[in-house]
């Protein structure tokens, strides 16, 4: 037990306490006993480990709400009001934009082929679920589902949802021969509560020239409901996505070379 006299400052734990006096003539409230009134805390402001603040130093007016530490700071030089704090996760992106000097159809060819592979043990399966062809088209449709590893670690997975072995991907593609492109398109299956995965992307034939494809990708991970763990969890899976592209583009460049020479 401790006390502390009203117009002192003291630490507590990572945070400074500054206790005030009341105003003359205003009694606290309490109750009495043996060791006198209880005394009351009439106003109190925290400010950031290291801070400090002479005795009988009398603080601002503490925030009205939790809205964020900028309004903790109050406005900076010439009235400018203080940085808002961080907001709520937005989720990350990943793009990639790579030219395979190979054309179109051998590409395109390696790519459907391209899992599962020994150079990349996280994808452990792809399976096509469905596939048709447009008569009127010509555009080849596919569905296939890619079952991954569960690579979070260990540490991370504080919800239980996040404790499955595999996760599942949908990748749904549509070919097209004549115009010689193929878009795709992935999403998440699992963790649909916690988070969306989602990924665009495009082979075409290259405009510089028709021998070589172009390949264009757009990834976007949100992370909503892991609590403090959503913006830990999206950069883990920023950089893990990073890898994976590295990593794809090596085995696509892999195949491509056995395949052509």
């Amino acid at each position: 037990m401790f006390t502390v006299t009203p117009g002192a400052h003291t630490r507590l734990g990572s945070v400074f306490i500054v206790l005030l006096p009341p105003p003359s003539g205003q009694r606290l409230p309490g109750r009495r006993g043996a060791r006198g009134r209880c005394r009351c805390l009439q106003q109190a402001l925290r400010f950031p480990t290291g801070s400090s603040i002479p005795p009988g130093a009398a603080p601002g007016p503490a925030p009205q709400d939790g809205g964020g530490a900028g309004r903790a700071r109050g406005r900076g030089r010439k009235g400018r009001p203080g940085r808002a704090g961080p907001g709520p996760a937005m989720g990350v992106t990943v793009e990639v934009h790579r030219v395979y000097r190979y054309p179109f159809e051998q590409v395109v060819a390696s790519y459907l082929r391209k899992y599962p592979s020994p150079m990349d043990k996280h994808v452990t399966a792809v399976e096509t679920v469905e596939e048709k062809t447009d008569l009127s088209t010509g555009i080849v449709y596919r569905r296939r589902i890619a079952t991954c590893k569960n690579v979070i670690p260990e540490i991370l997975r504080k919800v239980s949802a996040l404790k499955v072995p595999n996760i599942h991907l949908e990748e749904e593609s549509w070919l097209n021969m004549q115009k010689r492109n193929m878009s795709m398109k992935t999403h998440c299956l699992t963790w649909t509560q916690y988070a969306s995965l989602s990924e665009e992307s495009v082979f075409r034939e290259s405009l510089e020239n028709p021998n070589w494809t172009d390949f264009t990708q757009k990834g976007r991970i949100s992370v909503t409901g892991a609590g403090l763990l959503n913006r830990v969890l999206e950069a883990f899976a920023q950089s893990f996505l990073k890898q994976g592209v590295k990593k794809g583009i090596k085995i696509m460049e892999t195949l491509l070379q056995e395949q052509c020479g």
